[in-house]
C-alpha cells in the first residue's frame, strides 16, 4: 500500500530508541500522508529517514503501460512535481534534494548524523523506458517452447 508505509514507520519510531529508515516512491498516496506524518514526526522529534524514490509518476504503472502499449502510450501515470524536501521543510523537518547521482552518498550520510524527521527526496528517471518493471507478465514475449511456472 503506496503512502502508508511511512504511517507504520512513524508508529514504529515512537516506540524504538534506533533510528527509523524507509524507501518510499513517489506515489499519489505519499501526497496525501506525507504531510500528517512529518508533522507528527517533527512534534515528537522522532529519528526517522524518509527516501523519497521521486520519478514524478506511478512509475511501476507508466512503465508496464510503456511496454504493453509503446513510447508514449500513457494514461493517468504522470504526477506532478513534488519537491519532497521542500515538504520536508515546511514541516520543520530536515528535506535533502538529490538530483544528481553523485549527490547520494553525501545527502545519506547528512541524513545519518541528523537528529529528528528527514527526507531525503531522490529525483530519478522520468523516462518509462529506464523504470521498473523489466519484466511484467504482462509484457513478456512467451515463445513456443519455453517453460512458465
Amino acid at each position: 500500500q503506496n503512502g502508508t508505509l511511512v504511517t507504520d514507520e512513524v508508529s514504529a519510531a515512537t516506540l524504538s530508541d534506533i533510528p527509523v529508515w524507509l524507501v518510499e516512491n513517489h506515489s499519489p498516496n505519499l501526497k496525501i500522508t506525507l504531510p500528517g506524518d512529518l508533522e507528527t514526526a517533527a512534534r515528537l522529534k522522532l529519528d526517522i529517514t524518509v527516501i523519497v524514490v521521486n520519478n514524478a509518476a506511478s512509475g511501476y504503472v507508466k512503465a508496464l503501460q510503456h511496454l504493453v502499449y509503446g513510447e508514449g502510450k500513457h494514461i493517468s501515470a504522470d504526477l506532478n512535481e513534488v519537491n519532497f524536501a521542500r515538504v520536508a521543510q515546511a514541516f520543520n523537518c530536515t528535506g535533502i534534494r538529490v538530483e544528481d547521482p553523485g549527490q547520494i552518498e553525501g545527502a545519506l550520510r547528512q541524513a545519518l548524523t541528523t537528529r529528528g524527521p528527514v527526507v531525503v527526496d531522490v529525483a530519478v528517471t522520468r523516462d518509462p523506458a529506464k523504470m521498473l518493471p523489466g519484466v511484467d507478465s504482462r509484457a513478456a514475449v512467451i515463445k513456443k517452447g519455453d517453460r512458465i511456472a
